[in-house]
């Protein structure tokens, strides 16, 4: 995103999901909320989709295809908070094509899903699959589904981090347990202090169970803490922190 809040894109070949060198303008954003997602579906070539908010509060959803950038909008159904965050996963399932799942926090501060399902193209989203806890305004949100899969035939797990009043809780979609999410936990290693309160900046986790944050405390540098899921996919240990004035050198 340049300094005008105009959006740009590396564009894709779609044939080997090989990034190019060509940058293309594509829309006005609103408060730098953006997400992507490139993965290969089940039955499909290698997707890249975006999801973002516009100048006017829309959440629109971009599908890189062969002629260029298709844009839906997901409309007043959605009912997204003024930018809010945004993130894009897939939703590894049995014998079928994936479908996409975006979490979001709504106007009224809690956080939700909404889908898009695999027989349907991309402009056909569910605005309201799932609502959720309610959150800090603003909060955001990450979420990761692993790269491994289950004997059931679904993605491992899908781990969604968010923040709350006792710092970064979790919710977690376990495969071998049922179609559905199964808990929210808020781990001891990413408790907050009530005497030496940290404030958590973005928020992000990969498909291989690694989650980073920044982190603001009193009296020390900032920094990137990052933590990493256990193989039972709800337990999490601490992998340290860097410094941020160490990264910027």
């Amino acid at each position: 995103m340049d300094g005008d809040g105009w959006g740009h894109c590396i564009d894709n070949h779609l044939g080997g999901c090989i990034w190019s060198d060509l940058w293309i303008k594509t829309h006005q954003f609103h408060d730098n909320t953006v997400t992507t997602l490139q993965f290969v579906r089940y039955g499909f070539s290698c997707l890249t989709a975006s999801a973002f908010s516009d100048k006017n509060g829309f959440v629109q959803i971009g599908n890189l295809t062969s002629q260029g950038w298709v844009l839906t909008q997901l409309g007043p159904a959605l009912d997204p908070g003024m930018g809010t965050a945004l993130t894009l996963v897939p939703f590894y399932r049995k014998g079928v094509k994936d479908q996409i799942n975006l979490f979001y926090q709504k106007s009224y501060l809690v956080m939700s899903l909404a889908s898009w399902k695999p027989d349907n193209d991309m402009t056909e989203w569910i605005p309201n699959e799932r609502t959720y806890r309610t959150l800090p305004f603003g909060s955001p949100i990450a979420a990761a589904t692993s790269s491994s899969k289950a004997s059931t035939g679904f993605g491992t797990w899908i781990e969604v981090l968010f923040l709350s009043a006792n710092g970064i809780q979790v919710k977690t979609w376990l495969a071998a347990a049922a179609d559905d999410y199964q808990q929210y936990m808020n781990p001891s290693v990413m408790a907050n202090s009530t005497s030496d309160q940290k404030i958590y900046g973005a928020l992000s986790v990969t498909a291989g169970g690694r989650a980073f944050t920044v982190v603001s405390q009193q009296g020390r540098p900032d920094a990137i803490e990052s933590w990493q899921v256990e193989e039972n996919a709800l337990d999490w240990n601490s992998t340290g922190d860097v410094g941020l004035d160490r990264i910027r050198g």
